[in-house]
């Protein structure tokens, strides 16, 4: 899990969630070209899982408020068009279920002898 340093950044305990949740998934969440400062009202934190498929985007959250406003992500390079996700709970449920799916890959990857089946 990657940590970020929120210092100087107001957020909402549903935005920290919403960040740790980043970190789980090995999205190394990290601050855009801005650092922490704000621009336009709020503040960008970019992800990437890393590789030519892997899952990337940005998150941006209000800089007054601590709110998640909105999200794009993008699944690997050939990805023109993305996703847009406006609000705390759609951004959430894109980033579950793309943890859901990482974790689905992670377990069928594995022999069946070790047991490590896990339900979603």
């Amino acid at each position: 899990m990657t940590a970020i340093d929120l210092t100087g950044v107001t957020t909402t305990s549903a935005t920290r969630n919403v960040i740790a949740l980043l970190g789980k998934a090995g999205l190394n969440p990290h601050f855009g070209p801005d650092g922490s400062k704000p621009f336009k009202g709020a503040v960008q934190l970019m992800f990437d899982e890393g590789g030519v498929n892997g899952l990337y985007g940005v998150l941006y959250v209000g800089a007054r408020s601590g709110k998640i406003l909105r999200a794009s992500l993008y699944s690997g390079n050939g990805d023109r068009h993305g996703q847009r996700h406006v609000g705390y709970l759609s951004v959430r449920r894109a980033f579950s279920s793309f943890l859901a799916i990482k974790r689905a890959c992670r377990n069928a990857a594995r022999p069946p002898s070790e047991g490590a089946w896990t339900l979603l």
